[in-house]
C-alpha cells in the first residue's frame, strides 16, 4: 500500500521546488518504506509506498506514459481474473499499481466493472489537460483534494494539504457535526473533512478537474451505484445461496490474505472475526503457514474486582479463541491485556495520525497494541470483521416473521415464530407478546434529540452549521428492527461508516506499516448481501444464518451455536482511565486549553470531566480529542 501526493498546476507555472518538501514532510510519522516523486514543470506527484505483496517491490510510482502522469495506492484482488481480461498488456509478475494503470487505460471510467481491492489513485492527462482522482468502491483507502486559484492538490492526508497550504482554516460545518454526537462516525456530510475546502472523495467515486477558463471546476462521478442497481434475487435454491456465499467469503480472505509477510487477525469470540479468522488459517496451512491471532482481555484488576453477573455479556472471551485454537492449530493467539494502558496513553498519538479529533476511541488501546505486536511479528496483513453485523452475521428472527407477514405469509411468519420460540425454550405467549411490541414499536419514530445534546456544547449557529437533521437522517435510514428493503440497503451501504471506517484503516495501517483488511466488507460481499432473499439470513430457528448454517464446517459449535450471550470489549477502561493519566502525567482536564471555547464552554469541560472521572467516557474522550486536534490545527 501508499500514501500518495502532489499537485497539478493548470496554467502552466512550474511547482516551486520546495512544495515536495511541504507535502511529505507529514509523512515521517508513517512507516513507509520507499518514496519517489516526479517533479515536471507545472506537474508534481509522489509515492510512499510499503512492501505488502512480493510484487510491490518492483513498484515504480508515480510514472508517465505518453503525457499521461499517474500515481497509485493499491492492492488488488483477484489478480488472475484481470490478468486474463487485460490480455497480453499485462503479465502475473506486473505490480498492482501498473495492473490497474493498464485497467483504467483500457476500460477508462469503467474501469470499475473490472477491477477489485483497495486502492486509490491520481491521473493527470497533459494532452486534454484534466485531472482524474479515485477511490475504491468502498473508500477503503481515503483520498483528498484541495483546488486554490489554477492549482488542484491531492494527498492520502490533509496535513500533507495543509503543509503546503498552512492558511488553511477548520471546517466549521465538519466540526460542529462532529462534536454535536458521541456517535463513533464523523464524516457525516459527503466530501467534507476536517480542513475547509479540504475534500474527500467518496465510496465508489472518481472526480475530474478541468480548467473553464474561468477557474477549476471539479465534477464527481459515481462509477458504483449499489444501491440503485442492485435487487434482491429470489430465483435460486437455498444450498444454491449457500454455495455462493461460501465461494464469495473464501475468495474475500484468501485475496485479503495475500502478501510476502505473516498475517494476523483481531480475534475476539464473536462471530464475525472467528467466520473470517477460520478460512484464513484454513488458507494459510495450504503452504505451511500461520495466522497471528490478537484478543482483547480485562485487567486482571477488572476481572478480580468486577464481577460480571450479567447472563448476556461476555468480557473475556479467551476461552472461546482457545476453542477455535483447537480446531486451527495453526492459530498462534496474542491476549492483550495491555497492563499500564489507558485512552489517554496513545490519544494525543491517535488524534496526530489519524488528523481529526476521534470520538470512539475506547477500542484503541488494544487494537492499537494489537497493530504494533503484529507488525513486531512480522506481520504486513491484519484482518478484522468491523462490517460484519451488516452483512456475514446480520439476521433476526424476528425480522423474517415480519417480512413474511407483510408479504402476505402469516402463516409462515408465525411458524417461524413458534419454531424458534421452542428451540430456544421461550414462552410461546411471551415471545408472541415480544414480537408483537417489536412491530408497534417499528412504527414509531425514534427520538435521536438524547443523542445529541451536550450540555456543554455552545449555540451552533442553525443557519449555517446545525446538523441535527443531517444526524437525524442518517441514524434513520438504517431503519430500526424490521427494515424495508431500502432501509436495508442504507444498512449494507452505509457511506458515513463507510467513509469513517476507509480513513481509519488507511491511516493505521500507513502509521504501523501493514494493510488492513475487512473480508466482511468486500465489495462482493456488500453486492451478495444486497441480492439474497431475507430467509437466507433468518429462518428455521436459526439466526445470524449465514455464518450459523452456511459456515457451520469451518466454526467449532461452542462458538456457532452460541446463542444466548455475546461478547465485548473494553469493559475496564473506565478503570485504565482513573489509573493510568496522560503520558505527561495531566488527568484529562489539565489538556483543556481556551482553543476549547470555540466549541465548548470550558469551565463547564473542566467541571465535569472532574466529577466523571470513571463515567461517560466516551463523553471525555470526544472534548479531550477535540481540545488536542485544535491546539494543534487551530489559526
Amino acid at each position: 500500500m501508499s500514501a500518495i501526493w502532489g499537485c497539478i498546476d493548470f496554467s502552466g507555472d512550474a511547482i516551486e521546488k520546495d512544495l515536495p518538501e511541504k507535502m511529505s514532510r507529514c509523512t515521517k510519522k508513517y512507516r513507509i518504506d520507499k518514496t519517489d516523486q516526479l517533479l515536471e514543470g507545472c506537474i508534481y506527484m509522489a509515492c510512499g509506498l510499503q512492501y505488502i505483496t512480493k510484487e510491490s517491490y518492483s513498484e515504480e510510482l508515480p510514472y508517465c506514459d505518453k503525457g499521461i502522469y499517474y500515481t497509485a495506492d493499491c492492492i488488488l484482488d483477484g489478480r488472475d481474473d484481470l490478468l486474463k481480461e487485460l490480455g497480453q498488456a499485462a503479465n502475473s509478475q506486473m505490480p498492482d499499481g501498473k495492473l490497474l494503470f493498464l485497467a483504467y487505460q483500457k476500460w477508462g471510467e469503467d474501469f470499475g466493472e473490472h477491477v477489485l481491492g483497495l486502492f486509490s489513485f491520481a491521473v493527470y492527462d497533459s494532452i486534454q489537460r484534466e485531472f482524474h482522482l479515485y477511490t475504491d468502491h468502498t473508500a477503503s483507502r481515503c483520498i483528498h483534494y484541495h483546488i486554490r486559484g489554477s492549482r488542484v492538490y491531492f494527498s492520502t492526508l490533509t496535513t500533507s494539504i495543509t503543509g503546503a497550504l498552512p492558511d488553511i482554516e477548520i471546517c466549521e460545518k465538519w466540526m460542529w457535526a462532529c462534536e454535536q454526537s458521541i456517535f463513533s462516525f464523523a464524516f457525516i456530510h459527503e466530501s467534507l473533512t476536517p480542513f475547509e475546502g479540504v475534500y474527500i472523495v467518496p465510496y465508489g467515486s472518481g472526480i475530474t478537474v478541468k480548467d473553464m477558463g474561468q477557474g477549476l471546476l471539479a465534477t464527481t462521478r459515481r462509477y458504483w451505484d449499489p444501491l440503485g442497481n442492485i435487487s434482491q434475487d429470489n430465483k435460486r435454491t437455498d444450498s444454491q445461496y449457500r454455495q455462493e456465499f461460501l465461494t464469495t467469503h473464501i475468495s474475500a480472505v484468501r485475496d485479503a490474505i495475500r502478501t510476502d509477510g505473516e498475517v494476523g487477525v483481531l480475534l475476539s469470540g464473536g462471530l464475525d472475526s472467528t467466520s473470517v479468522a477460520s478460512v484464513a488459517a484454513t488458507e494459510l496451512a495450504r503452504t505451511g503457514k500461520d495466522l497471528f491471532s490478537y484478543t482483547s482481555i480485562p485487567l486482571e484488576e477488572f476481572r478480580q474486582s468486577k464481577e460480571n453477573k450479567s447472563v448476556y455479556w461476555i468480557d473475556d472471551e479467551s476461552h472461546l479463541v482457545l476453542e477455535l485454537c483447537k480446531m486451527y492449530p495453526n492459530i498462534r493467539p496474542e491476549f492483550l491485556d495491555c497492563e499500564g494502558i489507558s485512552t489517554w496513553t496513545y490519544l494525543e498519538d491517535l488524534v496526530d495520525f489519524m488528523e481529526m479529533p476521534g470520538k470512539a476511541f475506547v477500542n484503541d488501546v488494544w487494537i492499537n497494541s494489537a497493530y504494533k505486536e503484529a507488525r513486531e511479528k512480522g506481520c504486513k496483513v491484519v484482518m478484522g470483521g468491523f462490517w460484519g453485523n451488516y452483512t456475514i452475521s446480520y439476521g433476526s428472527m424476528e425480522e423474517t416473521a415480519y417480512k413474511d407477514i407483510v408479504s402476505g405469509h402469516p402463516i409462515s411468519g408465525i411458524n417461524e415464530l413458534m419454531g424458534y420460540a421452542k428451540k430456544m425454550h421461550f414462552s410461546r405467549k411471551k415471545y408472541m407478546k415480544h414480537f408483537l411490541h417489536m412491530c408497534s414499536d417499528s412504527r414509531k419514530k425514534t427520538d435521536f434529540s438524547v443523542c445529541l445534546k451536550d450540555d456543554c456544547l455552545k449555540e451552533i449557529d442553525l443557519r449555517e452549521y446545525d446538523s441535527t437533521k443531517t444526524w437525524e437522517k442518517l441514524l434513520s435510514e438504517g431503519g430500526g428492527a424490521f427494515k424495508s428493503s431500502a432501509e436495508k440497503k442504507h444498512f449494507v451501504i452505509n457511506p458515513y461508516y463507510m467513509q469513517h471506517m476507509g480513513v481509519e484503516c488507511t491511516k493505521y495501517g500507513l502509521y504501523h506499516g501493514i494493510v488492513i483488511r475487512d473480508p466482511s466488507a468486500d465489495k462482493r460481499m456488500l453486492e451478495l448481501c444486497l441480492r439474497l432473499p431475507y430467509k437466507c439470513f433468518a429462518s428455521d430457528g436459526v439466526e445470524r444464518r449465514l455464518v450459523r448454517e452456511y459456515l457451520k464446517d469451518y466454526l467449532p459449535d461452542k462458538i456457532r451455536c452460541e446463542v444466548i450471550r455475546r461478547g465485548r470489549q473494553s469493559q475496564d477502561a473506565a478503570l485504565r482511565m482513573e489509573k493510568y493519566a496522560f503520558p505527561d502525567g495531566k488527568e484529562p482536564w489539565e489538556k483543556i486549553t481556551d482553543k476549547i471555547e470555540k466549541y465548548y464552554y470550558k469551565d463547564k469541560i473542566v467541571e465535569k470531566l472532574k466529577e466523571n472521572r470513571g463515567r461517560n467516557i466516551d463523553w471525555q474522550i470526544k472534548v479531550v480529542s477535540c481540545n488536542l486536534f485544535l491546539e494543534k490545527n487551530q489559526k
